[in-house]
């Protein structure tokens, strides 16, 4: 059993050396050459993971038919999985076994054997696909040949759209002078595509394919140029700060990533200023004074979308001050590029340039001379720069005539809002064009048979407001522009004033609104003094009294506010020793008793008419009436009755009086 379990132990570890050495040893093995030349020289390439970088490799090859003639050799290399033979030092034509020993320590490791005839293996480089354009459901793809090689190739493209199965399409190529190859594949429309490329040597066994080009995604085609905004600020420090942005193209058109090329002409460079392969939707940089075309391209995998192009006017004055007009005394420039534009409409022109003039004295000595080519009354607009730290700088600028005169007419839509005394005036300027001379004032006339009066504005107002004219009367309205040559034509407009208000009508006006003022004083007053001397009575308010039950569910009666003649008989001391009343007494409350309730029915439907609530009759009414000793069982009240006494508000003549219900002991309440 030991023997056995040491057998065991044996076969595991050799099992386990095997293996390691196994997973240590490098692997494909390959040697070729990179072109189908008869003088290349052949390169060996293997596989290692990630230990190429710290190893020291040994190159065996043996080559050689008959044994005696077998001759091997080997090269080292340090850090590389590569190595270059040459071919002198082989037979290309023969067989040739190759491999590779790695040492790890004081152990090595060797590959497995590769045996093949050098002259056969050509193994091209991966190639790059240098340029793509798609249109019209074509993909044209361009890559470069193999360096140095003259004869044709196979090539194999792969392409899908975005998460489809792998096509392939196996073309050859031509040999030839061409430093690209060219292949156009037939695509649908709308789809993103993702495309590679290899490529093998022509005739050749075995057959040895590159390495797989980059995958590309190819978007579509961009069909319109980018959306291009702009802002740019005033001259500050002799340079205009301009900002672009503009839209990316929608998903599909920007699959694999967009660039931009961007390029601003700038008077008096020689050639444009071009950005190229620009990742971002913005761009920031600093221009002249003087108008800059852009353009704005949008680049992707398929190809160019169509140009934008933008125009950034040029800065242009309405005036001349005399800090804007040449440069600062301090400025050193040695040379200087002066631009000049014959504005069309009097703010827009094509520029006239004149480079690289040269300095002498003061650049009031070059404007003469410019000025020499102008057109008399056209206003020209002029701008001096300067190469400032690599970058142009406008270093002045003003608008110029050669020769001024009078505008040829006043201005436009001359209006006139009126008042009983006063006159507003509203119009449009005279444009630059018309001008003929740089605009100083508008001269406004306003005229009548007794009044006349002349207001000057400046030349940027556009309204003026003319007060204290007499009223009810009729005027003559005259507008016209003024330049440093006079006065030119005007624009008349007849106006007339309504009739205003004279002295008198503001007297009787004001005596009215005081009369008035006095009238509400006085009314304020009185009735406060009456309100103190005459209080007012106070009207009482009557809120209808809710019976919560009925007596022995008898039927309750309205209330009437009658006046009888009752008879009330002097109370006895005893009032048990008390005689019975009399008939006719008996008979007389008994008319009263039914003066009060006969017609029961008649007489409730007319008393709810008349009255907001109902009085109930109290059976005892007529021992109360006569002060009669209350019988003893009404004496004992339940405590349902008891709840059924109310108290009874009574009115007369605007004066409250309180009937209260006593105790069966208060036989009566004296009014």
């Amino acid at each position: 059993m030991e023997t056995e379990a040491l057998f065991m132990m044996l076969a595991l570890v050799i099992v386990h050396v095997f293996k390691g050495a196994t997973n240590e040893a490098p692997s494909d093995l390959q040697c070729y050459k990179k072109t189908t030349k008869s003088d290349e020289d052949f390169t060996c390439t293997w596989s290692h993971g990630t230990y190429c970088d710290s190893n020291t490799y040994r190159l065996h090859y043996c080559f050689g038919g008959e044994a005696k003639s077998y001759r091997c050799h080997h090269s080292d290399v340090k850090g590389v999985c590569s190595l270059i033979l040459v071919r002198e030092n082989l037979l290309a034509k023969r067989k040739i076994d190759v491999c590779v020993e790695v040492l790890l320590g004081n152990r090595s490791y060797n590959s497995t054997n590769f045996s093949a005839i050098f002259d056969y293996q050509v193994k091209y480089d991966a190639p790059y696909i240098e340029m793509m354009s798609r249109s019209s459901g074509n993909l044209t793809l361009a890559w470069k040949k193999p360096l140095g090689e003259v004869n044709g190739t196979i090539n194999e493209i792969q392409f899908r759209g975005l998460g489809d199965q792998w096509r392939n399409e196996t073309f050859q190529t031509a040999g030839g002078e061409n430093e690209l190859d060219m292949y156009t594949l037939s695509i649908q429309d709308g789809i993103v595509y993702e495309v590679r490329i290899r490529r093998r040597a022509i005739h050749l066994r075995p057959c040895i394919w590159s390495a797989w080009s980059q995958t590309k995604e190819v978007p579509t085609k961009i069909h319109e140029p980018p959306k291009v905004n702009w802002t740019v600020g005033k001259l500050n420090n002799y340079v205009r700060l301009l900002k672009l942005t503009w839209e990316a193209p929608p998903r599909p058109a920007s699959a694999g990533g967009v660039n931009y090329r961007i390029s601003l002409s700038i008077p008096c460079r020689k050639r444009p200023k071009t950005i190229q392969n620009e990742n971002t939707t913005e761009y920031t940089t600093n221009v002249t004074a003087s108008a800059v075309n852009v353009t704005v391209i949008a680049i992707n995998n398929a190809g160019e979308s169509p140009i934008a192009h933008v125009t950034i006017p040029a800065e242009h004055l309405l005036d001349c001050p005399k800090d804007k007009a040449s440069p600062p005394e301090k400025m050193k420039v040695r040379r200087v590029c002066v631009e000049w534009y014959k504005l069309q409409d009097g703010v827009n022109g094509s520029p006239s340039v004149s480079n690289k003039v040269n300095i002498k004295d003061n650049i009031k000595d070059i404007i003469p001379e410019i000025k020499k080519g102008f057109e008399d009354f056209v206003r020209y607009h002029y701008f001096v720069h300067a190469k400032r730290k690599r970058e142009s700088h406008t270093i002045a600028l003003c608008p110029i005539y050669k020769r001024e005169g009078v505008p040829i007419h006043g201005p436009q839509n001359v209006t006139v809002d009126v008042t009983y005394n006063s006159a507003i005036v509203s119009w449009e300027p005279i444009p630059i064009k018309d001008q003929q001379g740089f605009l100083r004032h508008y001269v406004i006339d306003i005229k009548s048979e007794l009044y006349t009066k002349q207001v000057k504005v400046e030349w940027f107002q556009t309204n003026c407001t003319i007060l204290n004219l007499p009223a009810r009367t009729n005027y003559t309205v005259h507008v016209a522009g003024e330049t440093a040559m006079g006065v030119g034509p005007n624009v008349t407009v007849h106006i007339s004033l309504p009739r205003g208000l004279s002295d008198s009508d503001w007297i009787i006006i004001g005596i009215l609104v005081v009369a008035l003022v006095l009238t509400i004083l006085c009314s304020v007053i009185i009735k406060r003094f009456k309100s103190k001397l005459l209080p007012e009575i106070p009207t009482p308010v009557i809120t209808e009294t809710p019976i919560p039950c009925s007596r022995n569910n008898e039927e309750s009666y309205p209330f009437e506010e009658e006046v009888h003649a009752v008879t009330l008989l002097q109370p006895q001391q005893d009032v048990c020793n008390k005689s019975p009343p009399s008939m006719e007494e008996s008979s007389l409350l008994e008319v009263r008793e039914t003066t009060l309730c006969e017609d029961e029915g008649e007489e409730s439907q007319t008393d709810s008419d008349d009255f907001q609530f109902n009085f109930p009759m109290s059976p005892d009414y007529k021992r109360q009436m006569l002060s009669l000793p209350a019988p003893l069982e009404s004496m004992e009240l339940t405590s349902e009755q008891a709840s059924c006494e109310v108290t009874t508000p009574v009115y007369k003549n605007g004066l409250v009086f309180e009937l209260k219900t006593e105790d069966t002991s208060d036989k009566e309440t004296e009014l």
